[in-house]
């Protein structure tokens, strides 16, 4: 039992540091996303998109689902697209449009300030995400109406539930729970990760995938990592790439391009279905967008090729 408790002992230590550090980004922004929230500066983000909502087919009152998508997370936003639907007509072409836009782009504050933790400025991605929602949403919004898709009304499965609270101390709890939930995953992947290397599993997850990931220039060695990212979510790629750069595994050109491609395709699995359960169009907004990430990240590469440092130093404003 000792043994057992030795071997696993410095993955446990080596998840709660990193929870630590999480937490130094999470709970500053969680305070402020609070704030704007209570003071209306989200509703008036919200009123600010509206002229963007019409520019892509979408009714003005969708910026609102936007903007509390963008501040928080896309549970928030399609929770409250179920309360805002019933007010306004929406076909199976403008959730899918919405969903797109919801997935490029959702709990921003938090999520920059986990890719600058590992080298990616905040700027650089503001601009890549925002920029990858609304060209996509454009494109959809286009070819939907030339080919008449997706025109009848959104069958939305998604319910009303319960939301952490109008109150301080629900607010609280809700916050403390999630922080909760975060350590637990942490302590997994770790573990998860540590027993691969352990075993020299790492490697071999490596070449299984590396074919594919190779399309959007991630090595073999961030083949797992970035795995992570892209189906669990980009906190948790990002805070496990904040452990490998610890330990000086990856050079910063793998660290760059695996955080970058999760910036734009992460947290496939819960997110994806959290749209189509809005009624979205599951071809649309998940083999399409990994096309649009992979088509984007050859882009990067090429300039990267031929304009290294300077393309280096734009991904870090």
């Amino acid at each position: 039992m000792k043994s057992i408790i030795g071997v696993f002992t410095p993955s446990f230590k080596g998840a709660f540091k990193l929870w630590l550090k999480i937490l130094k980004i999470m709970i500053p922004i969680s305070i402020i996303v609070k704030i704007m929230e209570a003071i209306g500066l989200i509703t008036v983000f919200g009123k600010l998109l509206e002229p963007i909502m019409v520019f892509v087919g979408l009714p003005g009152l969708m910026g609102l689902v936007w903007a509390i998508t963008i501040a928080t997370n896309l549970w928030a936003g399609a929770l409250l697209f179920v309360s805002l639907a019933s007010l306004t007509a929406m076909s199976m072409a403008q959730v899918t449009i919405l969903g797109i836009l919801m997935l490029m782009a959702h709990g921003l504050p938090l999520e920059i300030r986990m890719v600058q933790k590992c080298g990616v400025g905040a700027i650089f991605s503001l601009i890549l995400r925002i920029f990858s929602a609304l060209s996509l949403a454009y494109a959809f919004n286009y070819i939907f109406l030339a080919f008449n898709l997706f025109q009848t009304p959104a069958n939305i499965v998604l319910g009303s539930s319960s939301n952490s609270g109008n109150n301080l101390f629900d607010w609280a709890l809700h916050q403390g729970k999630s922080y909760i939930f975060v350590l637990i995953m942490l302590l997994g992947l770790v573990l998860l990760l540590d027993l691969l290397k352990k075993y020299g599993l790492m490697h071999k997850l490596g070449m299984v995938f590396a074919p594919y990931l190779s399309i959007i220039g991630v090595s073999k060695k961030c083949a797992p990592v970035t795995l992570v990212g892209m189906t669990l979510g980009l906190v948790y790629g990002g805070a496990l790439l904040l452990k490998e750069i610890e330990s000086g595994e990856l050079d910063s050109h793998d660290i760059l391009l695996s955080i970058i491609s999760m910036n734009l395709f992460h947290s496939i699995i819960e997110d994806t279905i959290i749209v189509v359960l809005m009624g979205g169009s599951l071809f649309w907004v998940l083999p399409i967008r990994f096309i649009f990430m992979a088509f984007i990240m050859r882009i990067i590469l090429f300039l990267i090729r031929d304009n290294k440092e300077i393309v280096y130093k734009l991904i870090r404003i």
